[in-house]
């Protein structure tokens, strides 16, 4: 059998095989795990004997012991080290890596990933890395390797750095961040690198510019945005966050929506500044105040919210709108709810009142009753406790050596005994303790009866 007689029996045999059904075909790509495209890292090992080796190309002027496979791992190299020992302000390096990776689709892909990954405003030729990128996207075919990364800056002018950051932090306020940032190209590592954290921090700082209508409607996506998955999605951002989220306050009322949900976030993620001191200590004084007043009022609120709900007083509305007055003036300095063991299971089981474990503490007492829930308050120089079924107010002065402590975790049964004085309450108790509040601080203060 001749050669044109065996290609003419294989096509022969070829048309009587059976066909592939195309629901088979799916199921078997379904099953296929997605190609990894990101670029391997060198080791730290690696990077440093590179980075070695061409510092004495540098220093010699010699480039023959520089391979092919050296240069196309430069991107990783380019801000390593110390900052004046930095690859890319060295003299005429970056000209000549340029031209080493101009034309290759490889070499620019690994760039593009080391520029987002790693990106800064302030690190050196950062803008010069940018122009060249363009530069190279703008040259390739448009059907070519980076086409996703071509449509990328054509869409969101990603590596036009100052626009590119601009435009898409304002667009993470209006619709949800993650899946606008994928599909701008920044997923996976990429999510939590450098440009994606530029981006957070100028959206961040629009939303310290908003009007209170746009910031209601952004503070639920910059939050969602925030988190990842029980922790804060930028670490380094903390900061900025809560000034972010407290600074609008200092001179205009917040409204109760944002300041709730704000409270709740920075509770859970940056807890009380009292008892996580670590996260507040670069914090200006006036937001330091600002949140204690927001948690103090909420600790406030949390607290005769039970008691009307379980109508343990007959007057707990009364109650609740004397010392809500008294937070409205911001009198009370200190706020700290302790709860009973069976009332804190709930708390500490229910979802939705993750954050509040670090507004209260816990009796250790497990057969306390549920009633036994204390609130302690500090105005200036007293103490005042308030049970939650007490029929009295509980008074310390700073010197009593049985004061309770505040920002506890837990109490044992008698940590609130032996008050300096009881005040009944009973007919004409709001004026009574106006009348000690004024003898005892010198606060003046007119609270509904």
């Amino acid at each position: 059998m001749n050669l044109r007689q065996q290609l003419a029996a294989c096509q022969q045999d070829w048309t009587q095989w059976p066909p592939i059904a195309a629901p088979c075909l799916a199921q078997k790509a379904a099953c296929l795990r997605p190609i990894d495209l990101t670029p391997v890292m060198p080791s730290m090992a690696q990077q440093l004997k590179l980075y070695k080796k061409f510092g004495h190309a540098l220093a010699t002027h010699d480039w023959h012991q520089i391979q092919a496979n050296d240069w196309r791992r430069v991107p990783w190299l380019l801000w390593y080290g110390k900052k004046l020992h930095h690859l890319i302000i060295q003299r005429g390096f970056l000209a000549r890596f340029f031209q080493r990776i101009k034309g290759h689709p490889s070499g620019l892909k690994r760039l593009i990933y080391v520029y987002l990954l790693h990106f800064a405003h302030n690190k050196p030729h950062i803008d010069r890395v940018a122009q060249f990128i363009v530069q190279q996207l703008e040259q390739l075919p448009a059907y070519s390797a980076l086409q996703h990364w071509q449509q990328a800056q054509q869409q969101y002018h990603l590596f036009e750095s100052n626009q590119g950051v601009d435009a898409l932090a304002l667009r993470c306020l209006q619709q949800a961040a993650i899946p606008l940032l994928t599909q701008a190209g920044l997923s996976g590592k990429l999510l939590s690198g450098g440009y994606a954290q530029a981006v957070y921090q100028q959206a961040l700082a629009y939303f310290m510019a908003a009007d209170i209508d746009d910031k209601k409607q952004a503070l639920p996506l910059l939050l969602a945005w925030s988190e990842h998955p029980q922790q804060l999605r930028y670490p380094h951002c903390k900061k900025n966050l809560i000034e972010a989220l407290l600074q609008p306050w200092l001179q205009t009322d917040c409204p109760k929506e944002i300041r709730t949900r704000s409270l709740l976030f920075l509770l859970q993620h940056a807890q009380h500044p009292v008892i996580n001191q670590h996260d507040w200590q670069t914090i200006k004084p006036p937001l330091f105040k600002l949140f204690k007043q927001w948690a103090n009022g909420w600790v406030l609120d949390l607290f005769f919210d039970l008691v009307l709900q379980y109508q343990w007083v007959d007057d707990g509305e009364a109650r609740q709108a004397f010392w809500q007055s008294c937070q409205q003036q911001q009198i009370i300095d200190d706020a700290w709810l302790i709860l009973n063991p069976t009332m804190a299971r709930f708390f500490e089981n229910n979802e939705a009142h993750a954050s509040l474990k670090h507004c209260y503490g816990v009796f250790d007492d497990p057969q306390l009753d549920m009633k036994q829930l204390a609130l302690l308050l500090r105005i200036q120089n007293l103490i005042i406790v308030l049970w939650a079924d007490g029929d009295s107010h509980l008074l310390w002065s700073l010197k009593n050596p049985y004061l309770p402590l505040f920002y506890k975790s837990h109490y044992t049964a008698d940590a609130i005994q032996h008050p300096s004085e009881q005040l009944p309450i009973i007919e004409g108790w709001q004026q009574t303790l106006l009348t000690t509040l004024l003898q005892r601080t010198q606060i003046r203060l007119s609270v509904p009866r």
